[in-house]
């Protein structure tokens, strides 16, 4: 979770991200419980969701909770 912060706050992109979550912090991916508690947080439907992601695991992540993602390379 640190570096995920220092990251965003090195590339001012911390303003965009109200919740973040990251490697162990909870079920190792493609789990979909990183989604799933942002989802919660802030009240949303697996329908309402976007993921983004860069990887093949960020992809099964999603499609295993109906969560539309697009992959960036």
């Amino acid at each position: 979770q640190h570096s995920l912060s220092r990251a965003l706050q090195a590339t001012g992109l911390d303003g965009f991200f109200k919740v973040t979550r990251s490697a162990g912090q909870v079920a190792a991916k493609p789990s979909p419980e990183m989604l799933e508690e942002i989802m919660e947080e802030f009240g949303r439907m697996p329908s309402e969701t976007l993921m983004i992601g860069d990887s093949t695991t960020d992809m099964e992540m999603a499609r295993k909770i109906n969560v539309a993602a697009i992959g960036v390379d």
